[in-house]
């Protein structure tokens, strides 16, 4: 190998590692507590592995009537199964009843509480895994029915 591919390829690898030093220095978030394997990114009730790390790019939050909803983002080189396995464990000890779930290139788990749903969007890619978290209220029984009584079938 001569002197300009040797050069070249300590560059890369001097790029990578520092690249890499980089992400883990920007942290996830502010509830993160020492010695944990999770952190709590927007929902207070929905842990998050620490291998995992926020897109805040594509994370969309509202709290309409006092009550956050919506989307988190994360992205991280962990192992689809590994991560699936992990948010179902961590919905469990924070009282989330796991009501249907598929598996896949693209998996989904479907959670909920007596007052709002979560599902879990998990994407194997192949350097990266990205979980999209969704959260949404529940309505109550006369909004659910009003809204299905309003919206007659056609055939």
């Amino acid at each position: 190998m001569n002197s300009y591919n040797r050069y070249m390829t300590l560059l890369w690898l001097l790029l990578f590692f520092s690249l890499s030093a980089c992400s883990s220095i920007t942290g996830n978030n502010v509830y993160e507590s020492p010695g944990q394997d999770y952190f709590y990114g927007e929902f207070s009730d929905i842990p998050i592995p620490r291998e995992m790390n926020k897109n805040t790019e594509t994370t969309i939050i509202t709290t309409p009537h006092n009550i956050k909803t919506g989307l988190q983002s994360f992205r991280g080189r962990v192992e689809a199964g590994s991560l699936i396995r992990a948010m179902q464990s961590y919905l469990a000890r924070e009282g989330w009843i796991l009501q249907a779930a598929t598996r896949g290139a693209t998996s989904l788990q479907i959670f909920d509480k007596p007052d709002r749903y979560c599902v879990i969007y998990v994407e194997d890619g192949s350097i990266f895994t990205e979980m999209q978290v969704y959260v949404a209220p529940k309505l109550n029984n006369e909004a659910a029915s009003a809204s299905v009584s309003a919206t007659p079938l056609k055939e």
